[in-house]
């Protein structure tokens, strides 16, 4: 029979198990009573007769991700993420409660003077629908070698995660730094569905997506516009698989006068809703059918949200950036877009690396497509950066690209 062993703490415990084996809770395996537990990010140890847990301190900015127990039942290990400092291990004795580092993954690499801590965000949701909050972290420029002009607001790149049911990750991510100390802002996204805000929260996607995480976006974005934090004429969005899906369909659905994003980029983005459905791996088989309508009994609503069969509406730049080994979203869908937007005049670019599959893993194609999306928004945005480690032949590039003007006022 089931039993609630502990109601009253209302925050995340669980997160969904995209990796086989992980967990945000273990049983200690010489005490039945006893159960580590993660309370959005926090480490407790939960008991199973009396519901009562003794939650631990971490240090600043710190959020465990990851627990398990050593063999005896002693000690608790932890996987502990930062923005601000590489990941690392750590060991709790059970008796005593001592904490101790026990690994860290790396040593400290991006100074103070240029390290950028993100602020946490709370927006409203669009009222239609299902209104409510929206979350993302915004990171500001920083540099400590340069300093924006007075009265200059900075771009901002949205980045938008995977999953779809994923969140954004407090993990330090020099990704996110390598913009930052560019001039570039960065705004990671939690849309209505995104892990981490209850079960009733996640379950706001369900048969919501195409929906609510465009909505969203789009609303993030001029959010942070109406605080004053970015330049409305300079709104980028970026994402990578299911992310790069959202990133797709925000610049093919966005009904906004004028549109709210000035270019984005896609990486293995998702275009075809139903090829997904009909060839994805067996991991993620009728995985869709939750987060969009069942198929292909309701193919039309898949037809609806895919950007593919809708480029006629696709107006703003786009970079494609596409492994050639993918299984899950194939290179045609890319290459299809790609090709139908270069022959209809939309400035797009589109890269691909025939040793890469979904999800680039190797440093030097990172490193390549990471400077060639920079590249590609300098000439969007009508600022100078230095040409890429890799070709990224822009089609349909105006001999002299400047950001158009909005005509939506900053606050």
């Amino acid at each position: 029979s089931l039993k609630c062993v502990h109601q009253d703490k209302a925050q995340e415990l669980g997160s969904p198990c995209w990796d086989f084996g992980y967990r945000s809770y273990y049983p200690n395996p010489k005490n039945a009573d006893q159960v580590a537990v993660l309370y959005g990010g926090k480490p407790a140890l939960l008991s199973i007769s009396s519901g009562s847990y003794n939650e631990y301190t971490l240090g600043v900015s710190e959020h465990a991700s990851y627990c398990i127990f050593s063999p005896d039942g002693a000690y608790l290990f932890l996987q502990v993420v930062s923005p601000m400092k590489p990941s690392k291990i750590v060991r709790i004795n059970v008796t005593t409660g001592q904490i101790d580092d026990f690994y860290y993954s790396g040593k400290n690499i991006v100074e103070e003077p240029f390290l950028s801590v993100p602020v946490k965000k709370c927006f409203d949701t669009p009222k239609k629908g299902s209104p409510g909050k929206a979350y993302g972290y915004y990171y500001p420029p920083k540099n400590g070698n340069f300093k924006a002009p007075d009265g200059s607001l900075p771009p901002v790149l949205l980045k938008v995660h995977g999953g779809p049911t994923a969140a954004a990750s407090l993990a330090m991510d020099l990704q996110k730094q390598y913009f930052t100390s560019r001039g570039i802002a960065i705004f990671d996204m939690d849309y209505r569905g995104s892990t981490g805000y209850g079960t009733a929260y996640r379950n706001l996607l369900k048969l919501k997506w195409g929906v609510y995480d465009i909505e969203d976006c789009l609303a993030g974005a001029l959010y942070l516009v109406s605080e004053g934090l970015v330049d409305v004429d300079k709104l980028l969005i970026s994402g990578g698989s299911s992310g790069g899906y959202t990133t797709l369909a925000c610049l093919t659905f966005d009904t906004n006068k004028p549109r709210v994003f000035a270019a984005g980029t896609s990486y293995y983005g998702i275009c075809d809703l139903s090829a997904l459905a009909e060839h994805t791996h067996k991991f993620e088989s009728h995985y869709p059918d939750t987060m969009i309508a069942e198929y292909p009994k309701q193919a039309d609503i898949y037809k609806a949200r895919s950007p593919l069969f809708h480029t006629e509406q696709f107006k703003n730049p786009c970079c494609f950036f596409q492994g050639l080994l993918d299984k899950v979203v194939p290179p045609a869908q890319s290459q299809t877009m790609y090709t139908t937007l270069k022959d209809q005049g939309t400035t797009c670019a589109y890269v691909t690396f025939d040793d890469e599959g979904h999800g680039f893993k190797k440093a030097e194609n990172k490193k390549k497509a990471l400077d060639g999306e920079f590249y590609f928004y300098s000439k969007m945005l009508g600022f100078e950066a230095a040409d890429p480690d890799i070709e990224i032949p822009i089609a349909n590039l105006p001999e002299k690209q400047n950001p158009k003007k909005r005509h939506r006022k900053n606050k």
